[in-house]
């Protein structure tokens, strides 16, 4: 099952550790240790491993995911529905609880039978550098002072290219804001769960494509008084133009 780019400011949505789209909905969510937003669903145990993940996209069947997570020593089993298909996902970790490979199964749907395989590399300090599946899809990214500043993605023919600028604000709350640039979709769960490296050290403010002809992404955020975001704002902007604004609204509601 190959994975497939969504719109910038809804993956970039998916990519707070937990936020609520700004539209007057509101969080239904009453369960201990789950985070709600955006049609999304994170489930931890006492320790804070994340053991469930859910999503649907507005008014989309199409465009969802349900699954379980659990871990062993060196392993980490993801598995659930991705969208029309029930895929499994072995992943492989190395001494320091990272993933260097995965391997996904797709157990039924239009694609059973499919194996997908991912490897990854990471530089001395757990940041991820690089992303290949099925040896033709490379994602490399450029790492400088804790953050990502830089990255390339091409699958095929397609080619996606950005520069990232960072502000002075700490990333506390541990949001992988650069993976909503990147076709990281069917291994989000991963990135949730923390195995498939570092977050950025700094919050992104600006996000330039390199591409002609792709938009460019400005970030902005507000903060509670435990200096966590608690709102976000995202302009898409073409030559210099906001053409589209989305507002988040983050909530928390850990034990």
């Amino acid at each position: 099952m190959s994975m497939k780019y969504l719109l910038f400011p809804f993956l970039l949505a998916m990519m707070l550790i937990s936020c609520d789209k700004d539209d007057n909905k509101s969080d239904d969510t009453d369960n201990d240790n789950t985070i709600s937003y955006y049609n999304q669903t994170l489930e931890y145990d006492n320790s804070g491993k994340l053991i469930s993940f859910s999503y649907k996209e507005d008014n989309n069947m199409s465009d969802f995911m349900n699954v379980k997570l659990e871990y062993s020593a060196n392993k980490v089993i993801i598995s659930g529905n991705i969208d029309n298909e029930y895929a499994t996902q072995e992943y492989t970790l190395n001494d320091k609880g990272l993933a260097t490979k995965c391997i996904e199964t797709i157990t039924s749907g239009t694609d059973k039978g499919d194996i997908d395989i991912f490897t990854f590399e990471y530089d001395s300090n757990g940041y991820l550098i690089s992303c290949l599946q099925d040896n033709d899809d490379l994602t490399l990214f450029e790492i400088m002072d804790g953050n990502i500043v830089g990255f390339s993605d091409v699958d095929g023919k397609e080619t996606h290219r950005y520069k990232v600028s960072y502000g002075t604000n700490y990333n506390n709350s541990k949001i992988n804001i650069i993976d909503a640039l990147w076709d990281s979709y069917s291994i989000m769960a991963a990135r949730f769960a923390g195995i498939l490296g570092r977050t950025t050290k700094n919050l992104p403010i600006y996000a330039k494509s390199l591409v002609a002809g792709e938009h460019d992404y400005e970030m902005m955020y507000k903060f509670n008084a435990s200096n966590v975001v608690e709102l976000y704002t995202v302009d898409e902007k073409t030559n210099n133009i906001v053409t589209d604004t989305d507002v988040f609204r983050i909530i928390y509601n850990l034990k």
